[in-house]
């Protein structure tokens, strides 16, 4: 429905994220250093946490796609 209606290539809903339409607000990229450092530095303990559909399994994949 809406990939005829808006003219999209391809379907913009899905049930897993896609990353290729990530955006980094500014909240993203903070969460987003302090993993980088945690995973860097192999200490303590990281926890993740936020209103459903904020991004946190978008955040995760990226994070596993770059390393």
């Amino acid at each position: 429905m809406y990939k005829e209606f808006y003219g999209f290539s391809e379907d913009p809903f899905q049930i897993s994220p896609d990353l290729r339409f990530l955006y980094l607000s500014e909240q993203h990229r903070a969460a987003f250093a302090h993993l980088t450092y945690a995973l860097n530095k192999s200490k303590g303990f990281t926890v993740i946490t936020g209103e459903a559909g904020t991004g946190k399994t978008t955040l995760i994949q990226m994070m596993l796609a770059r390393l």
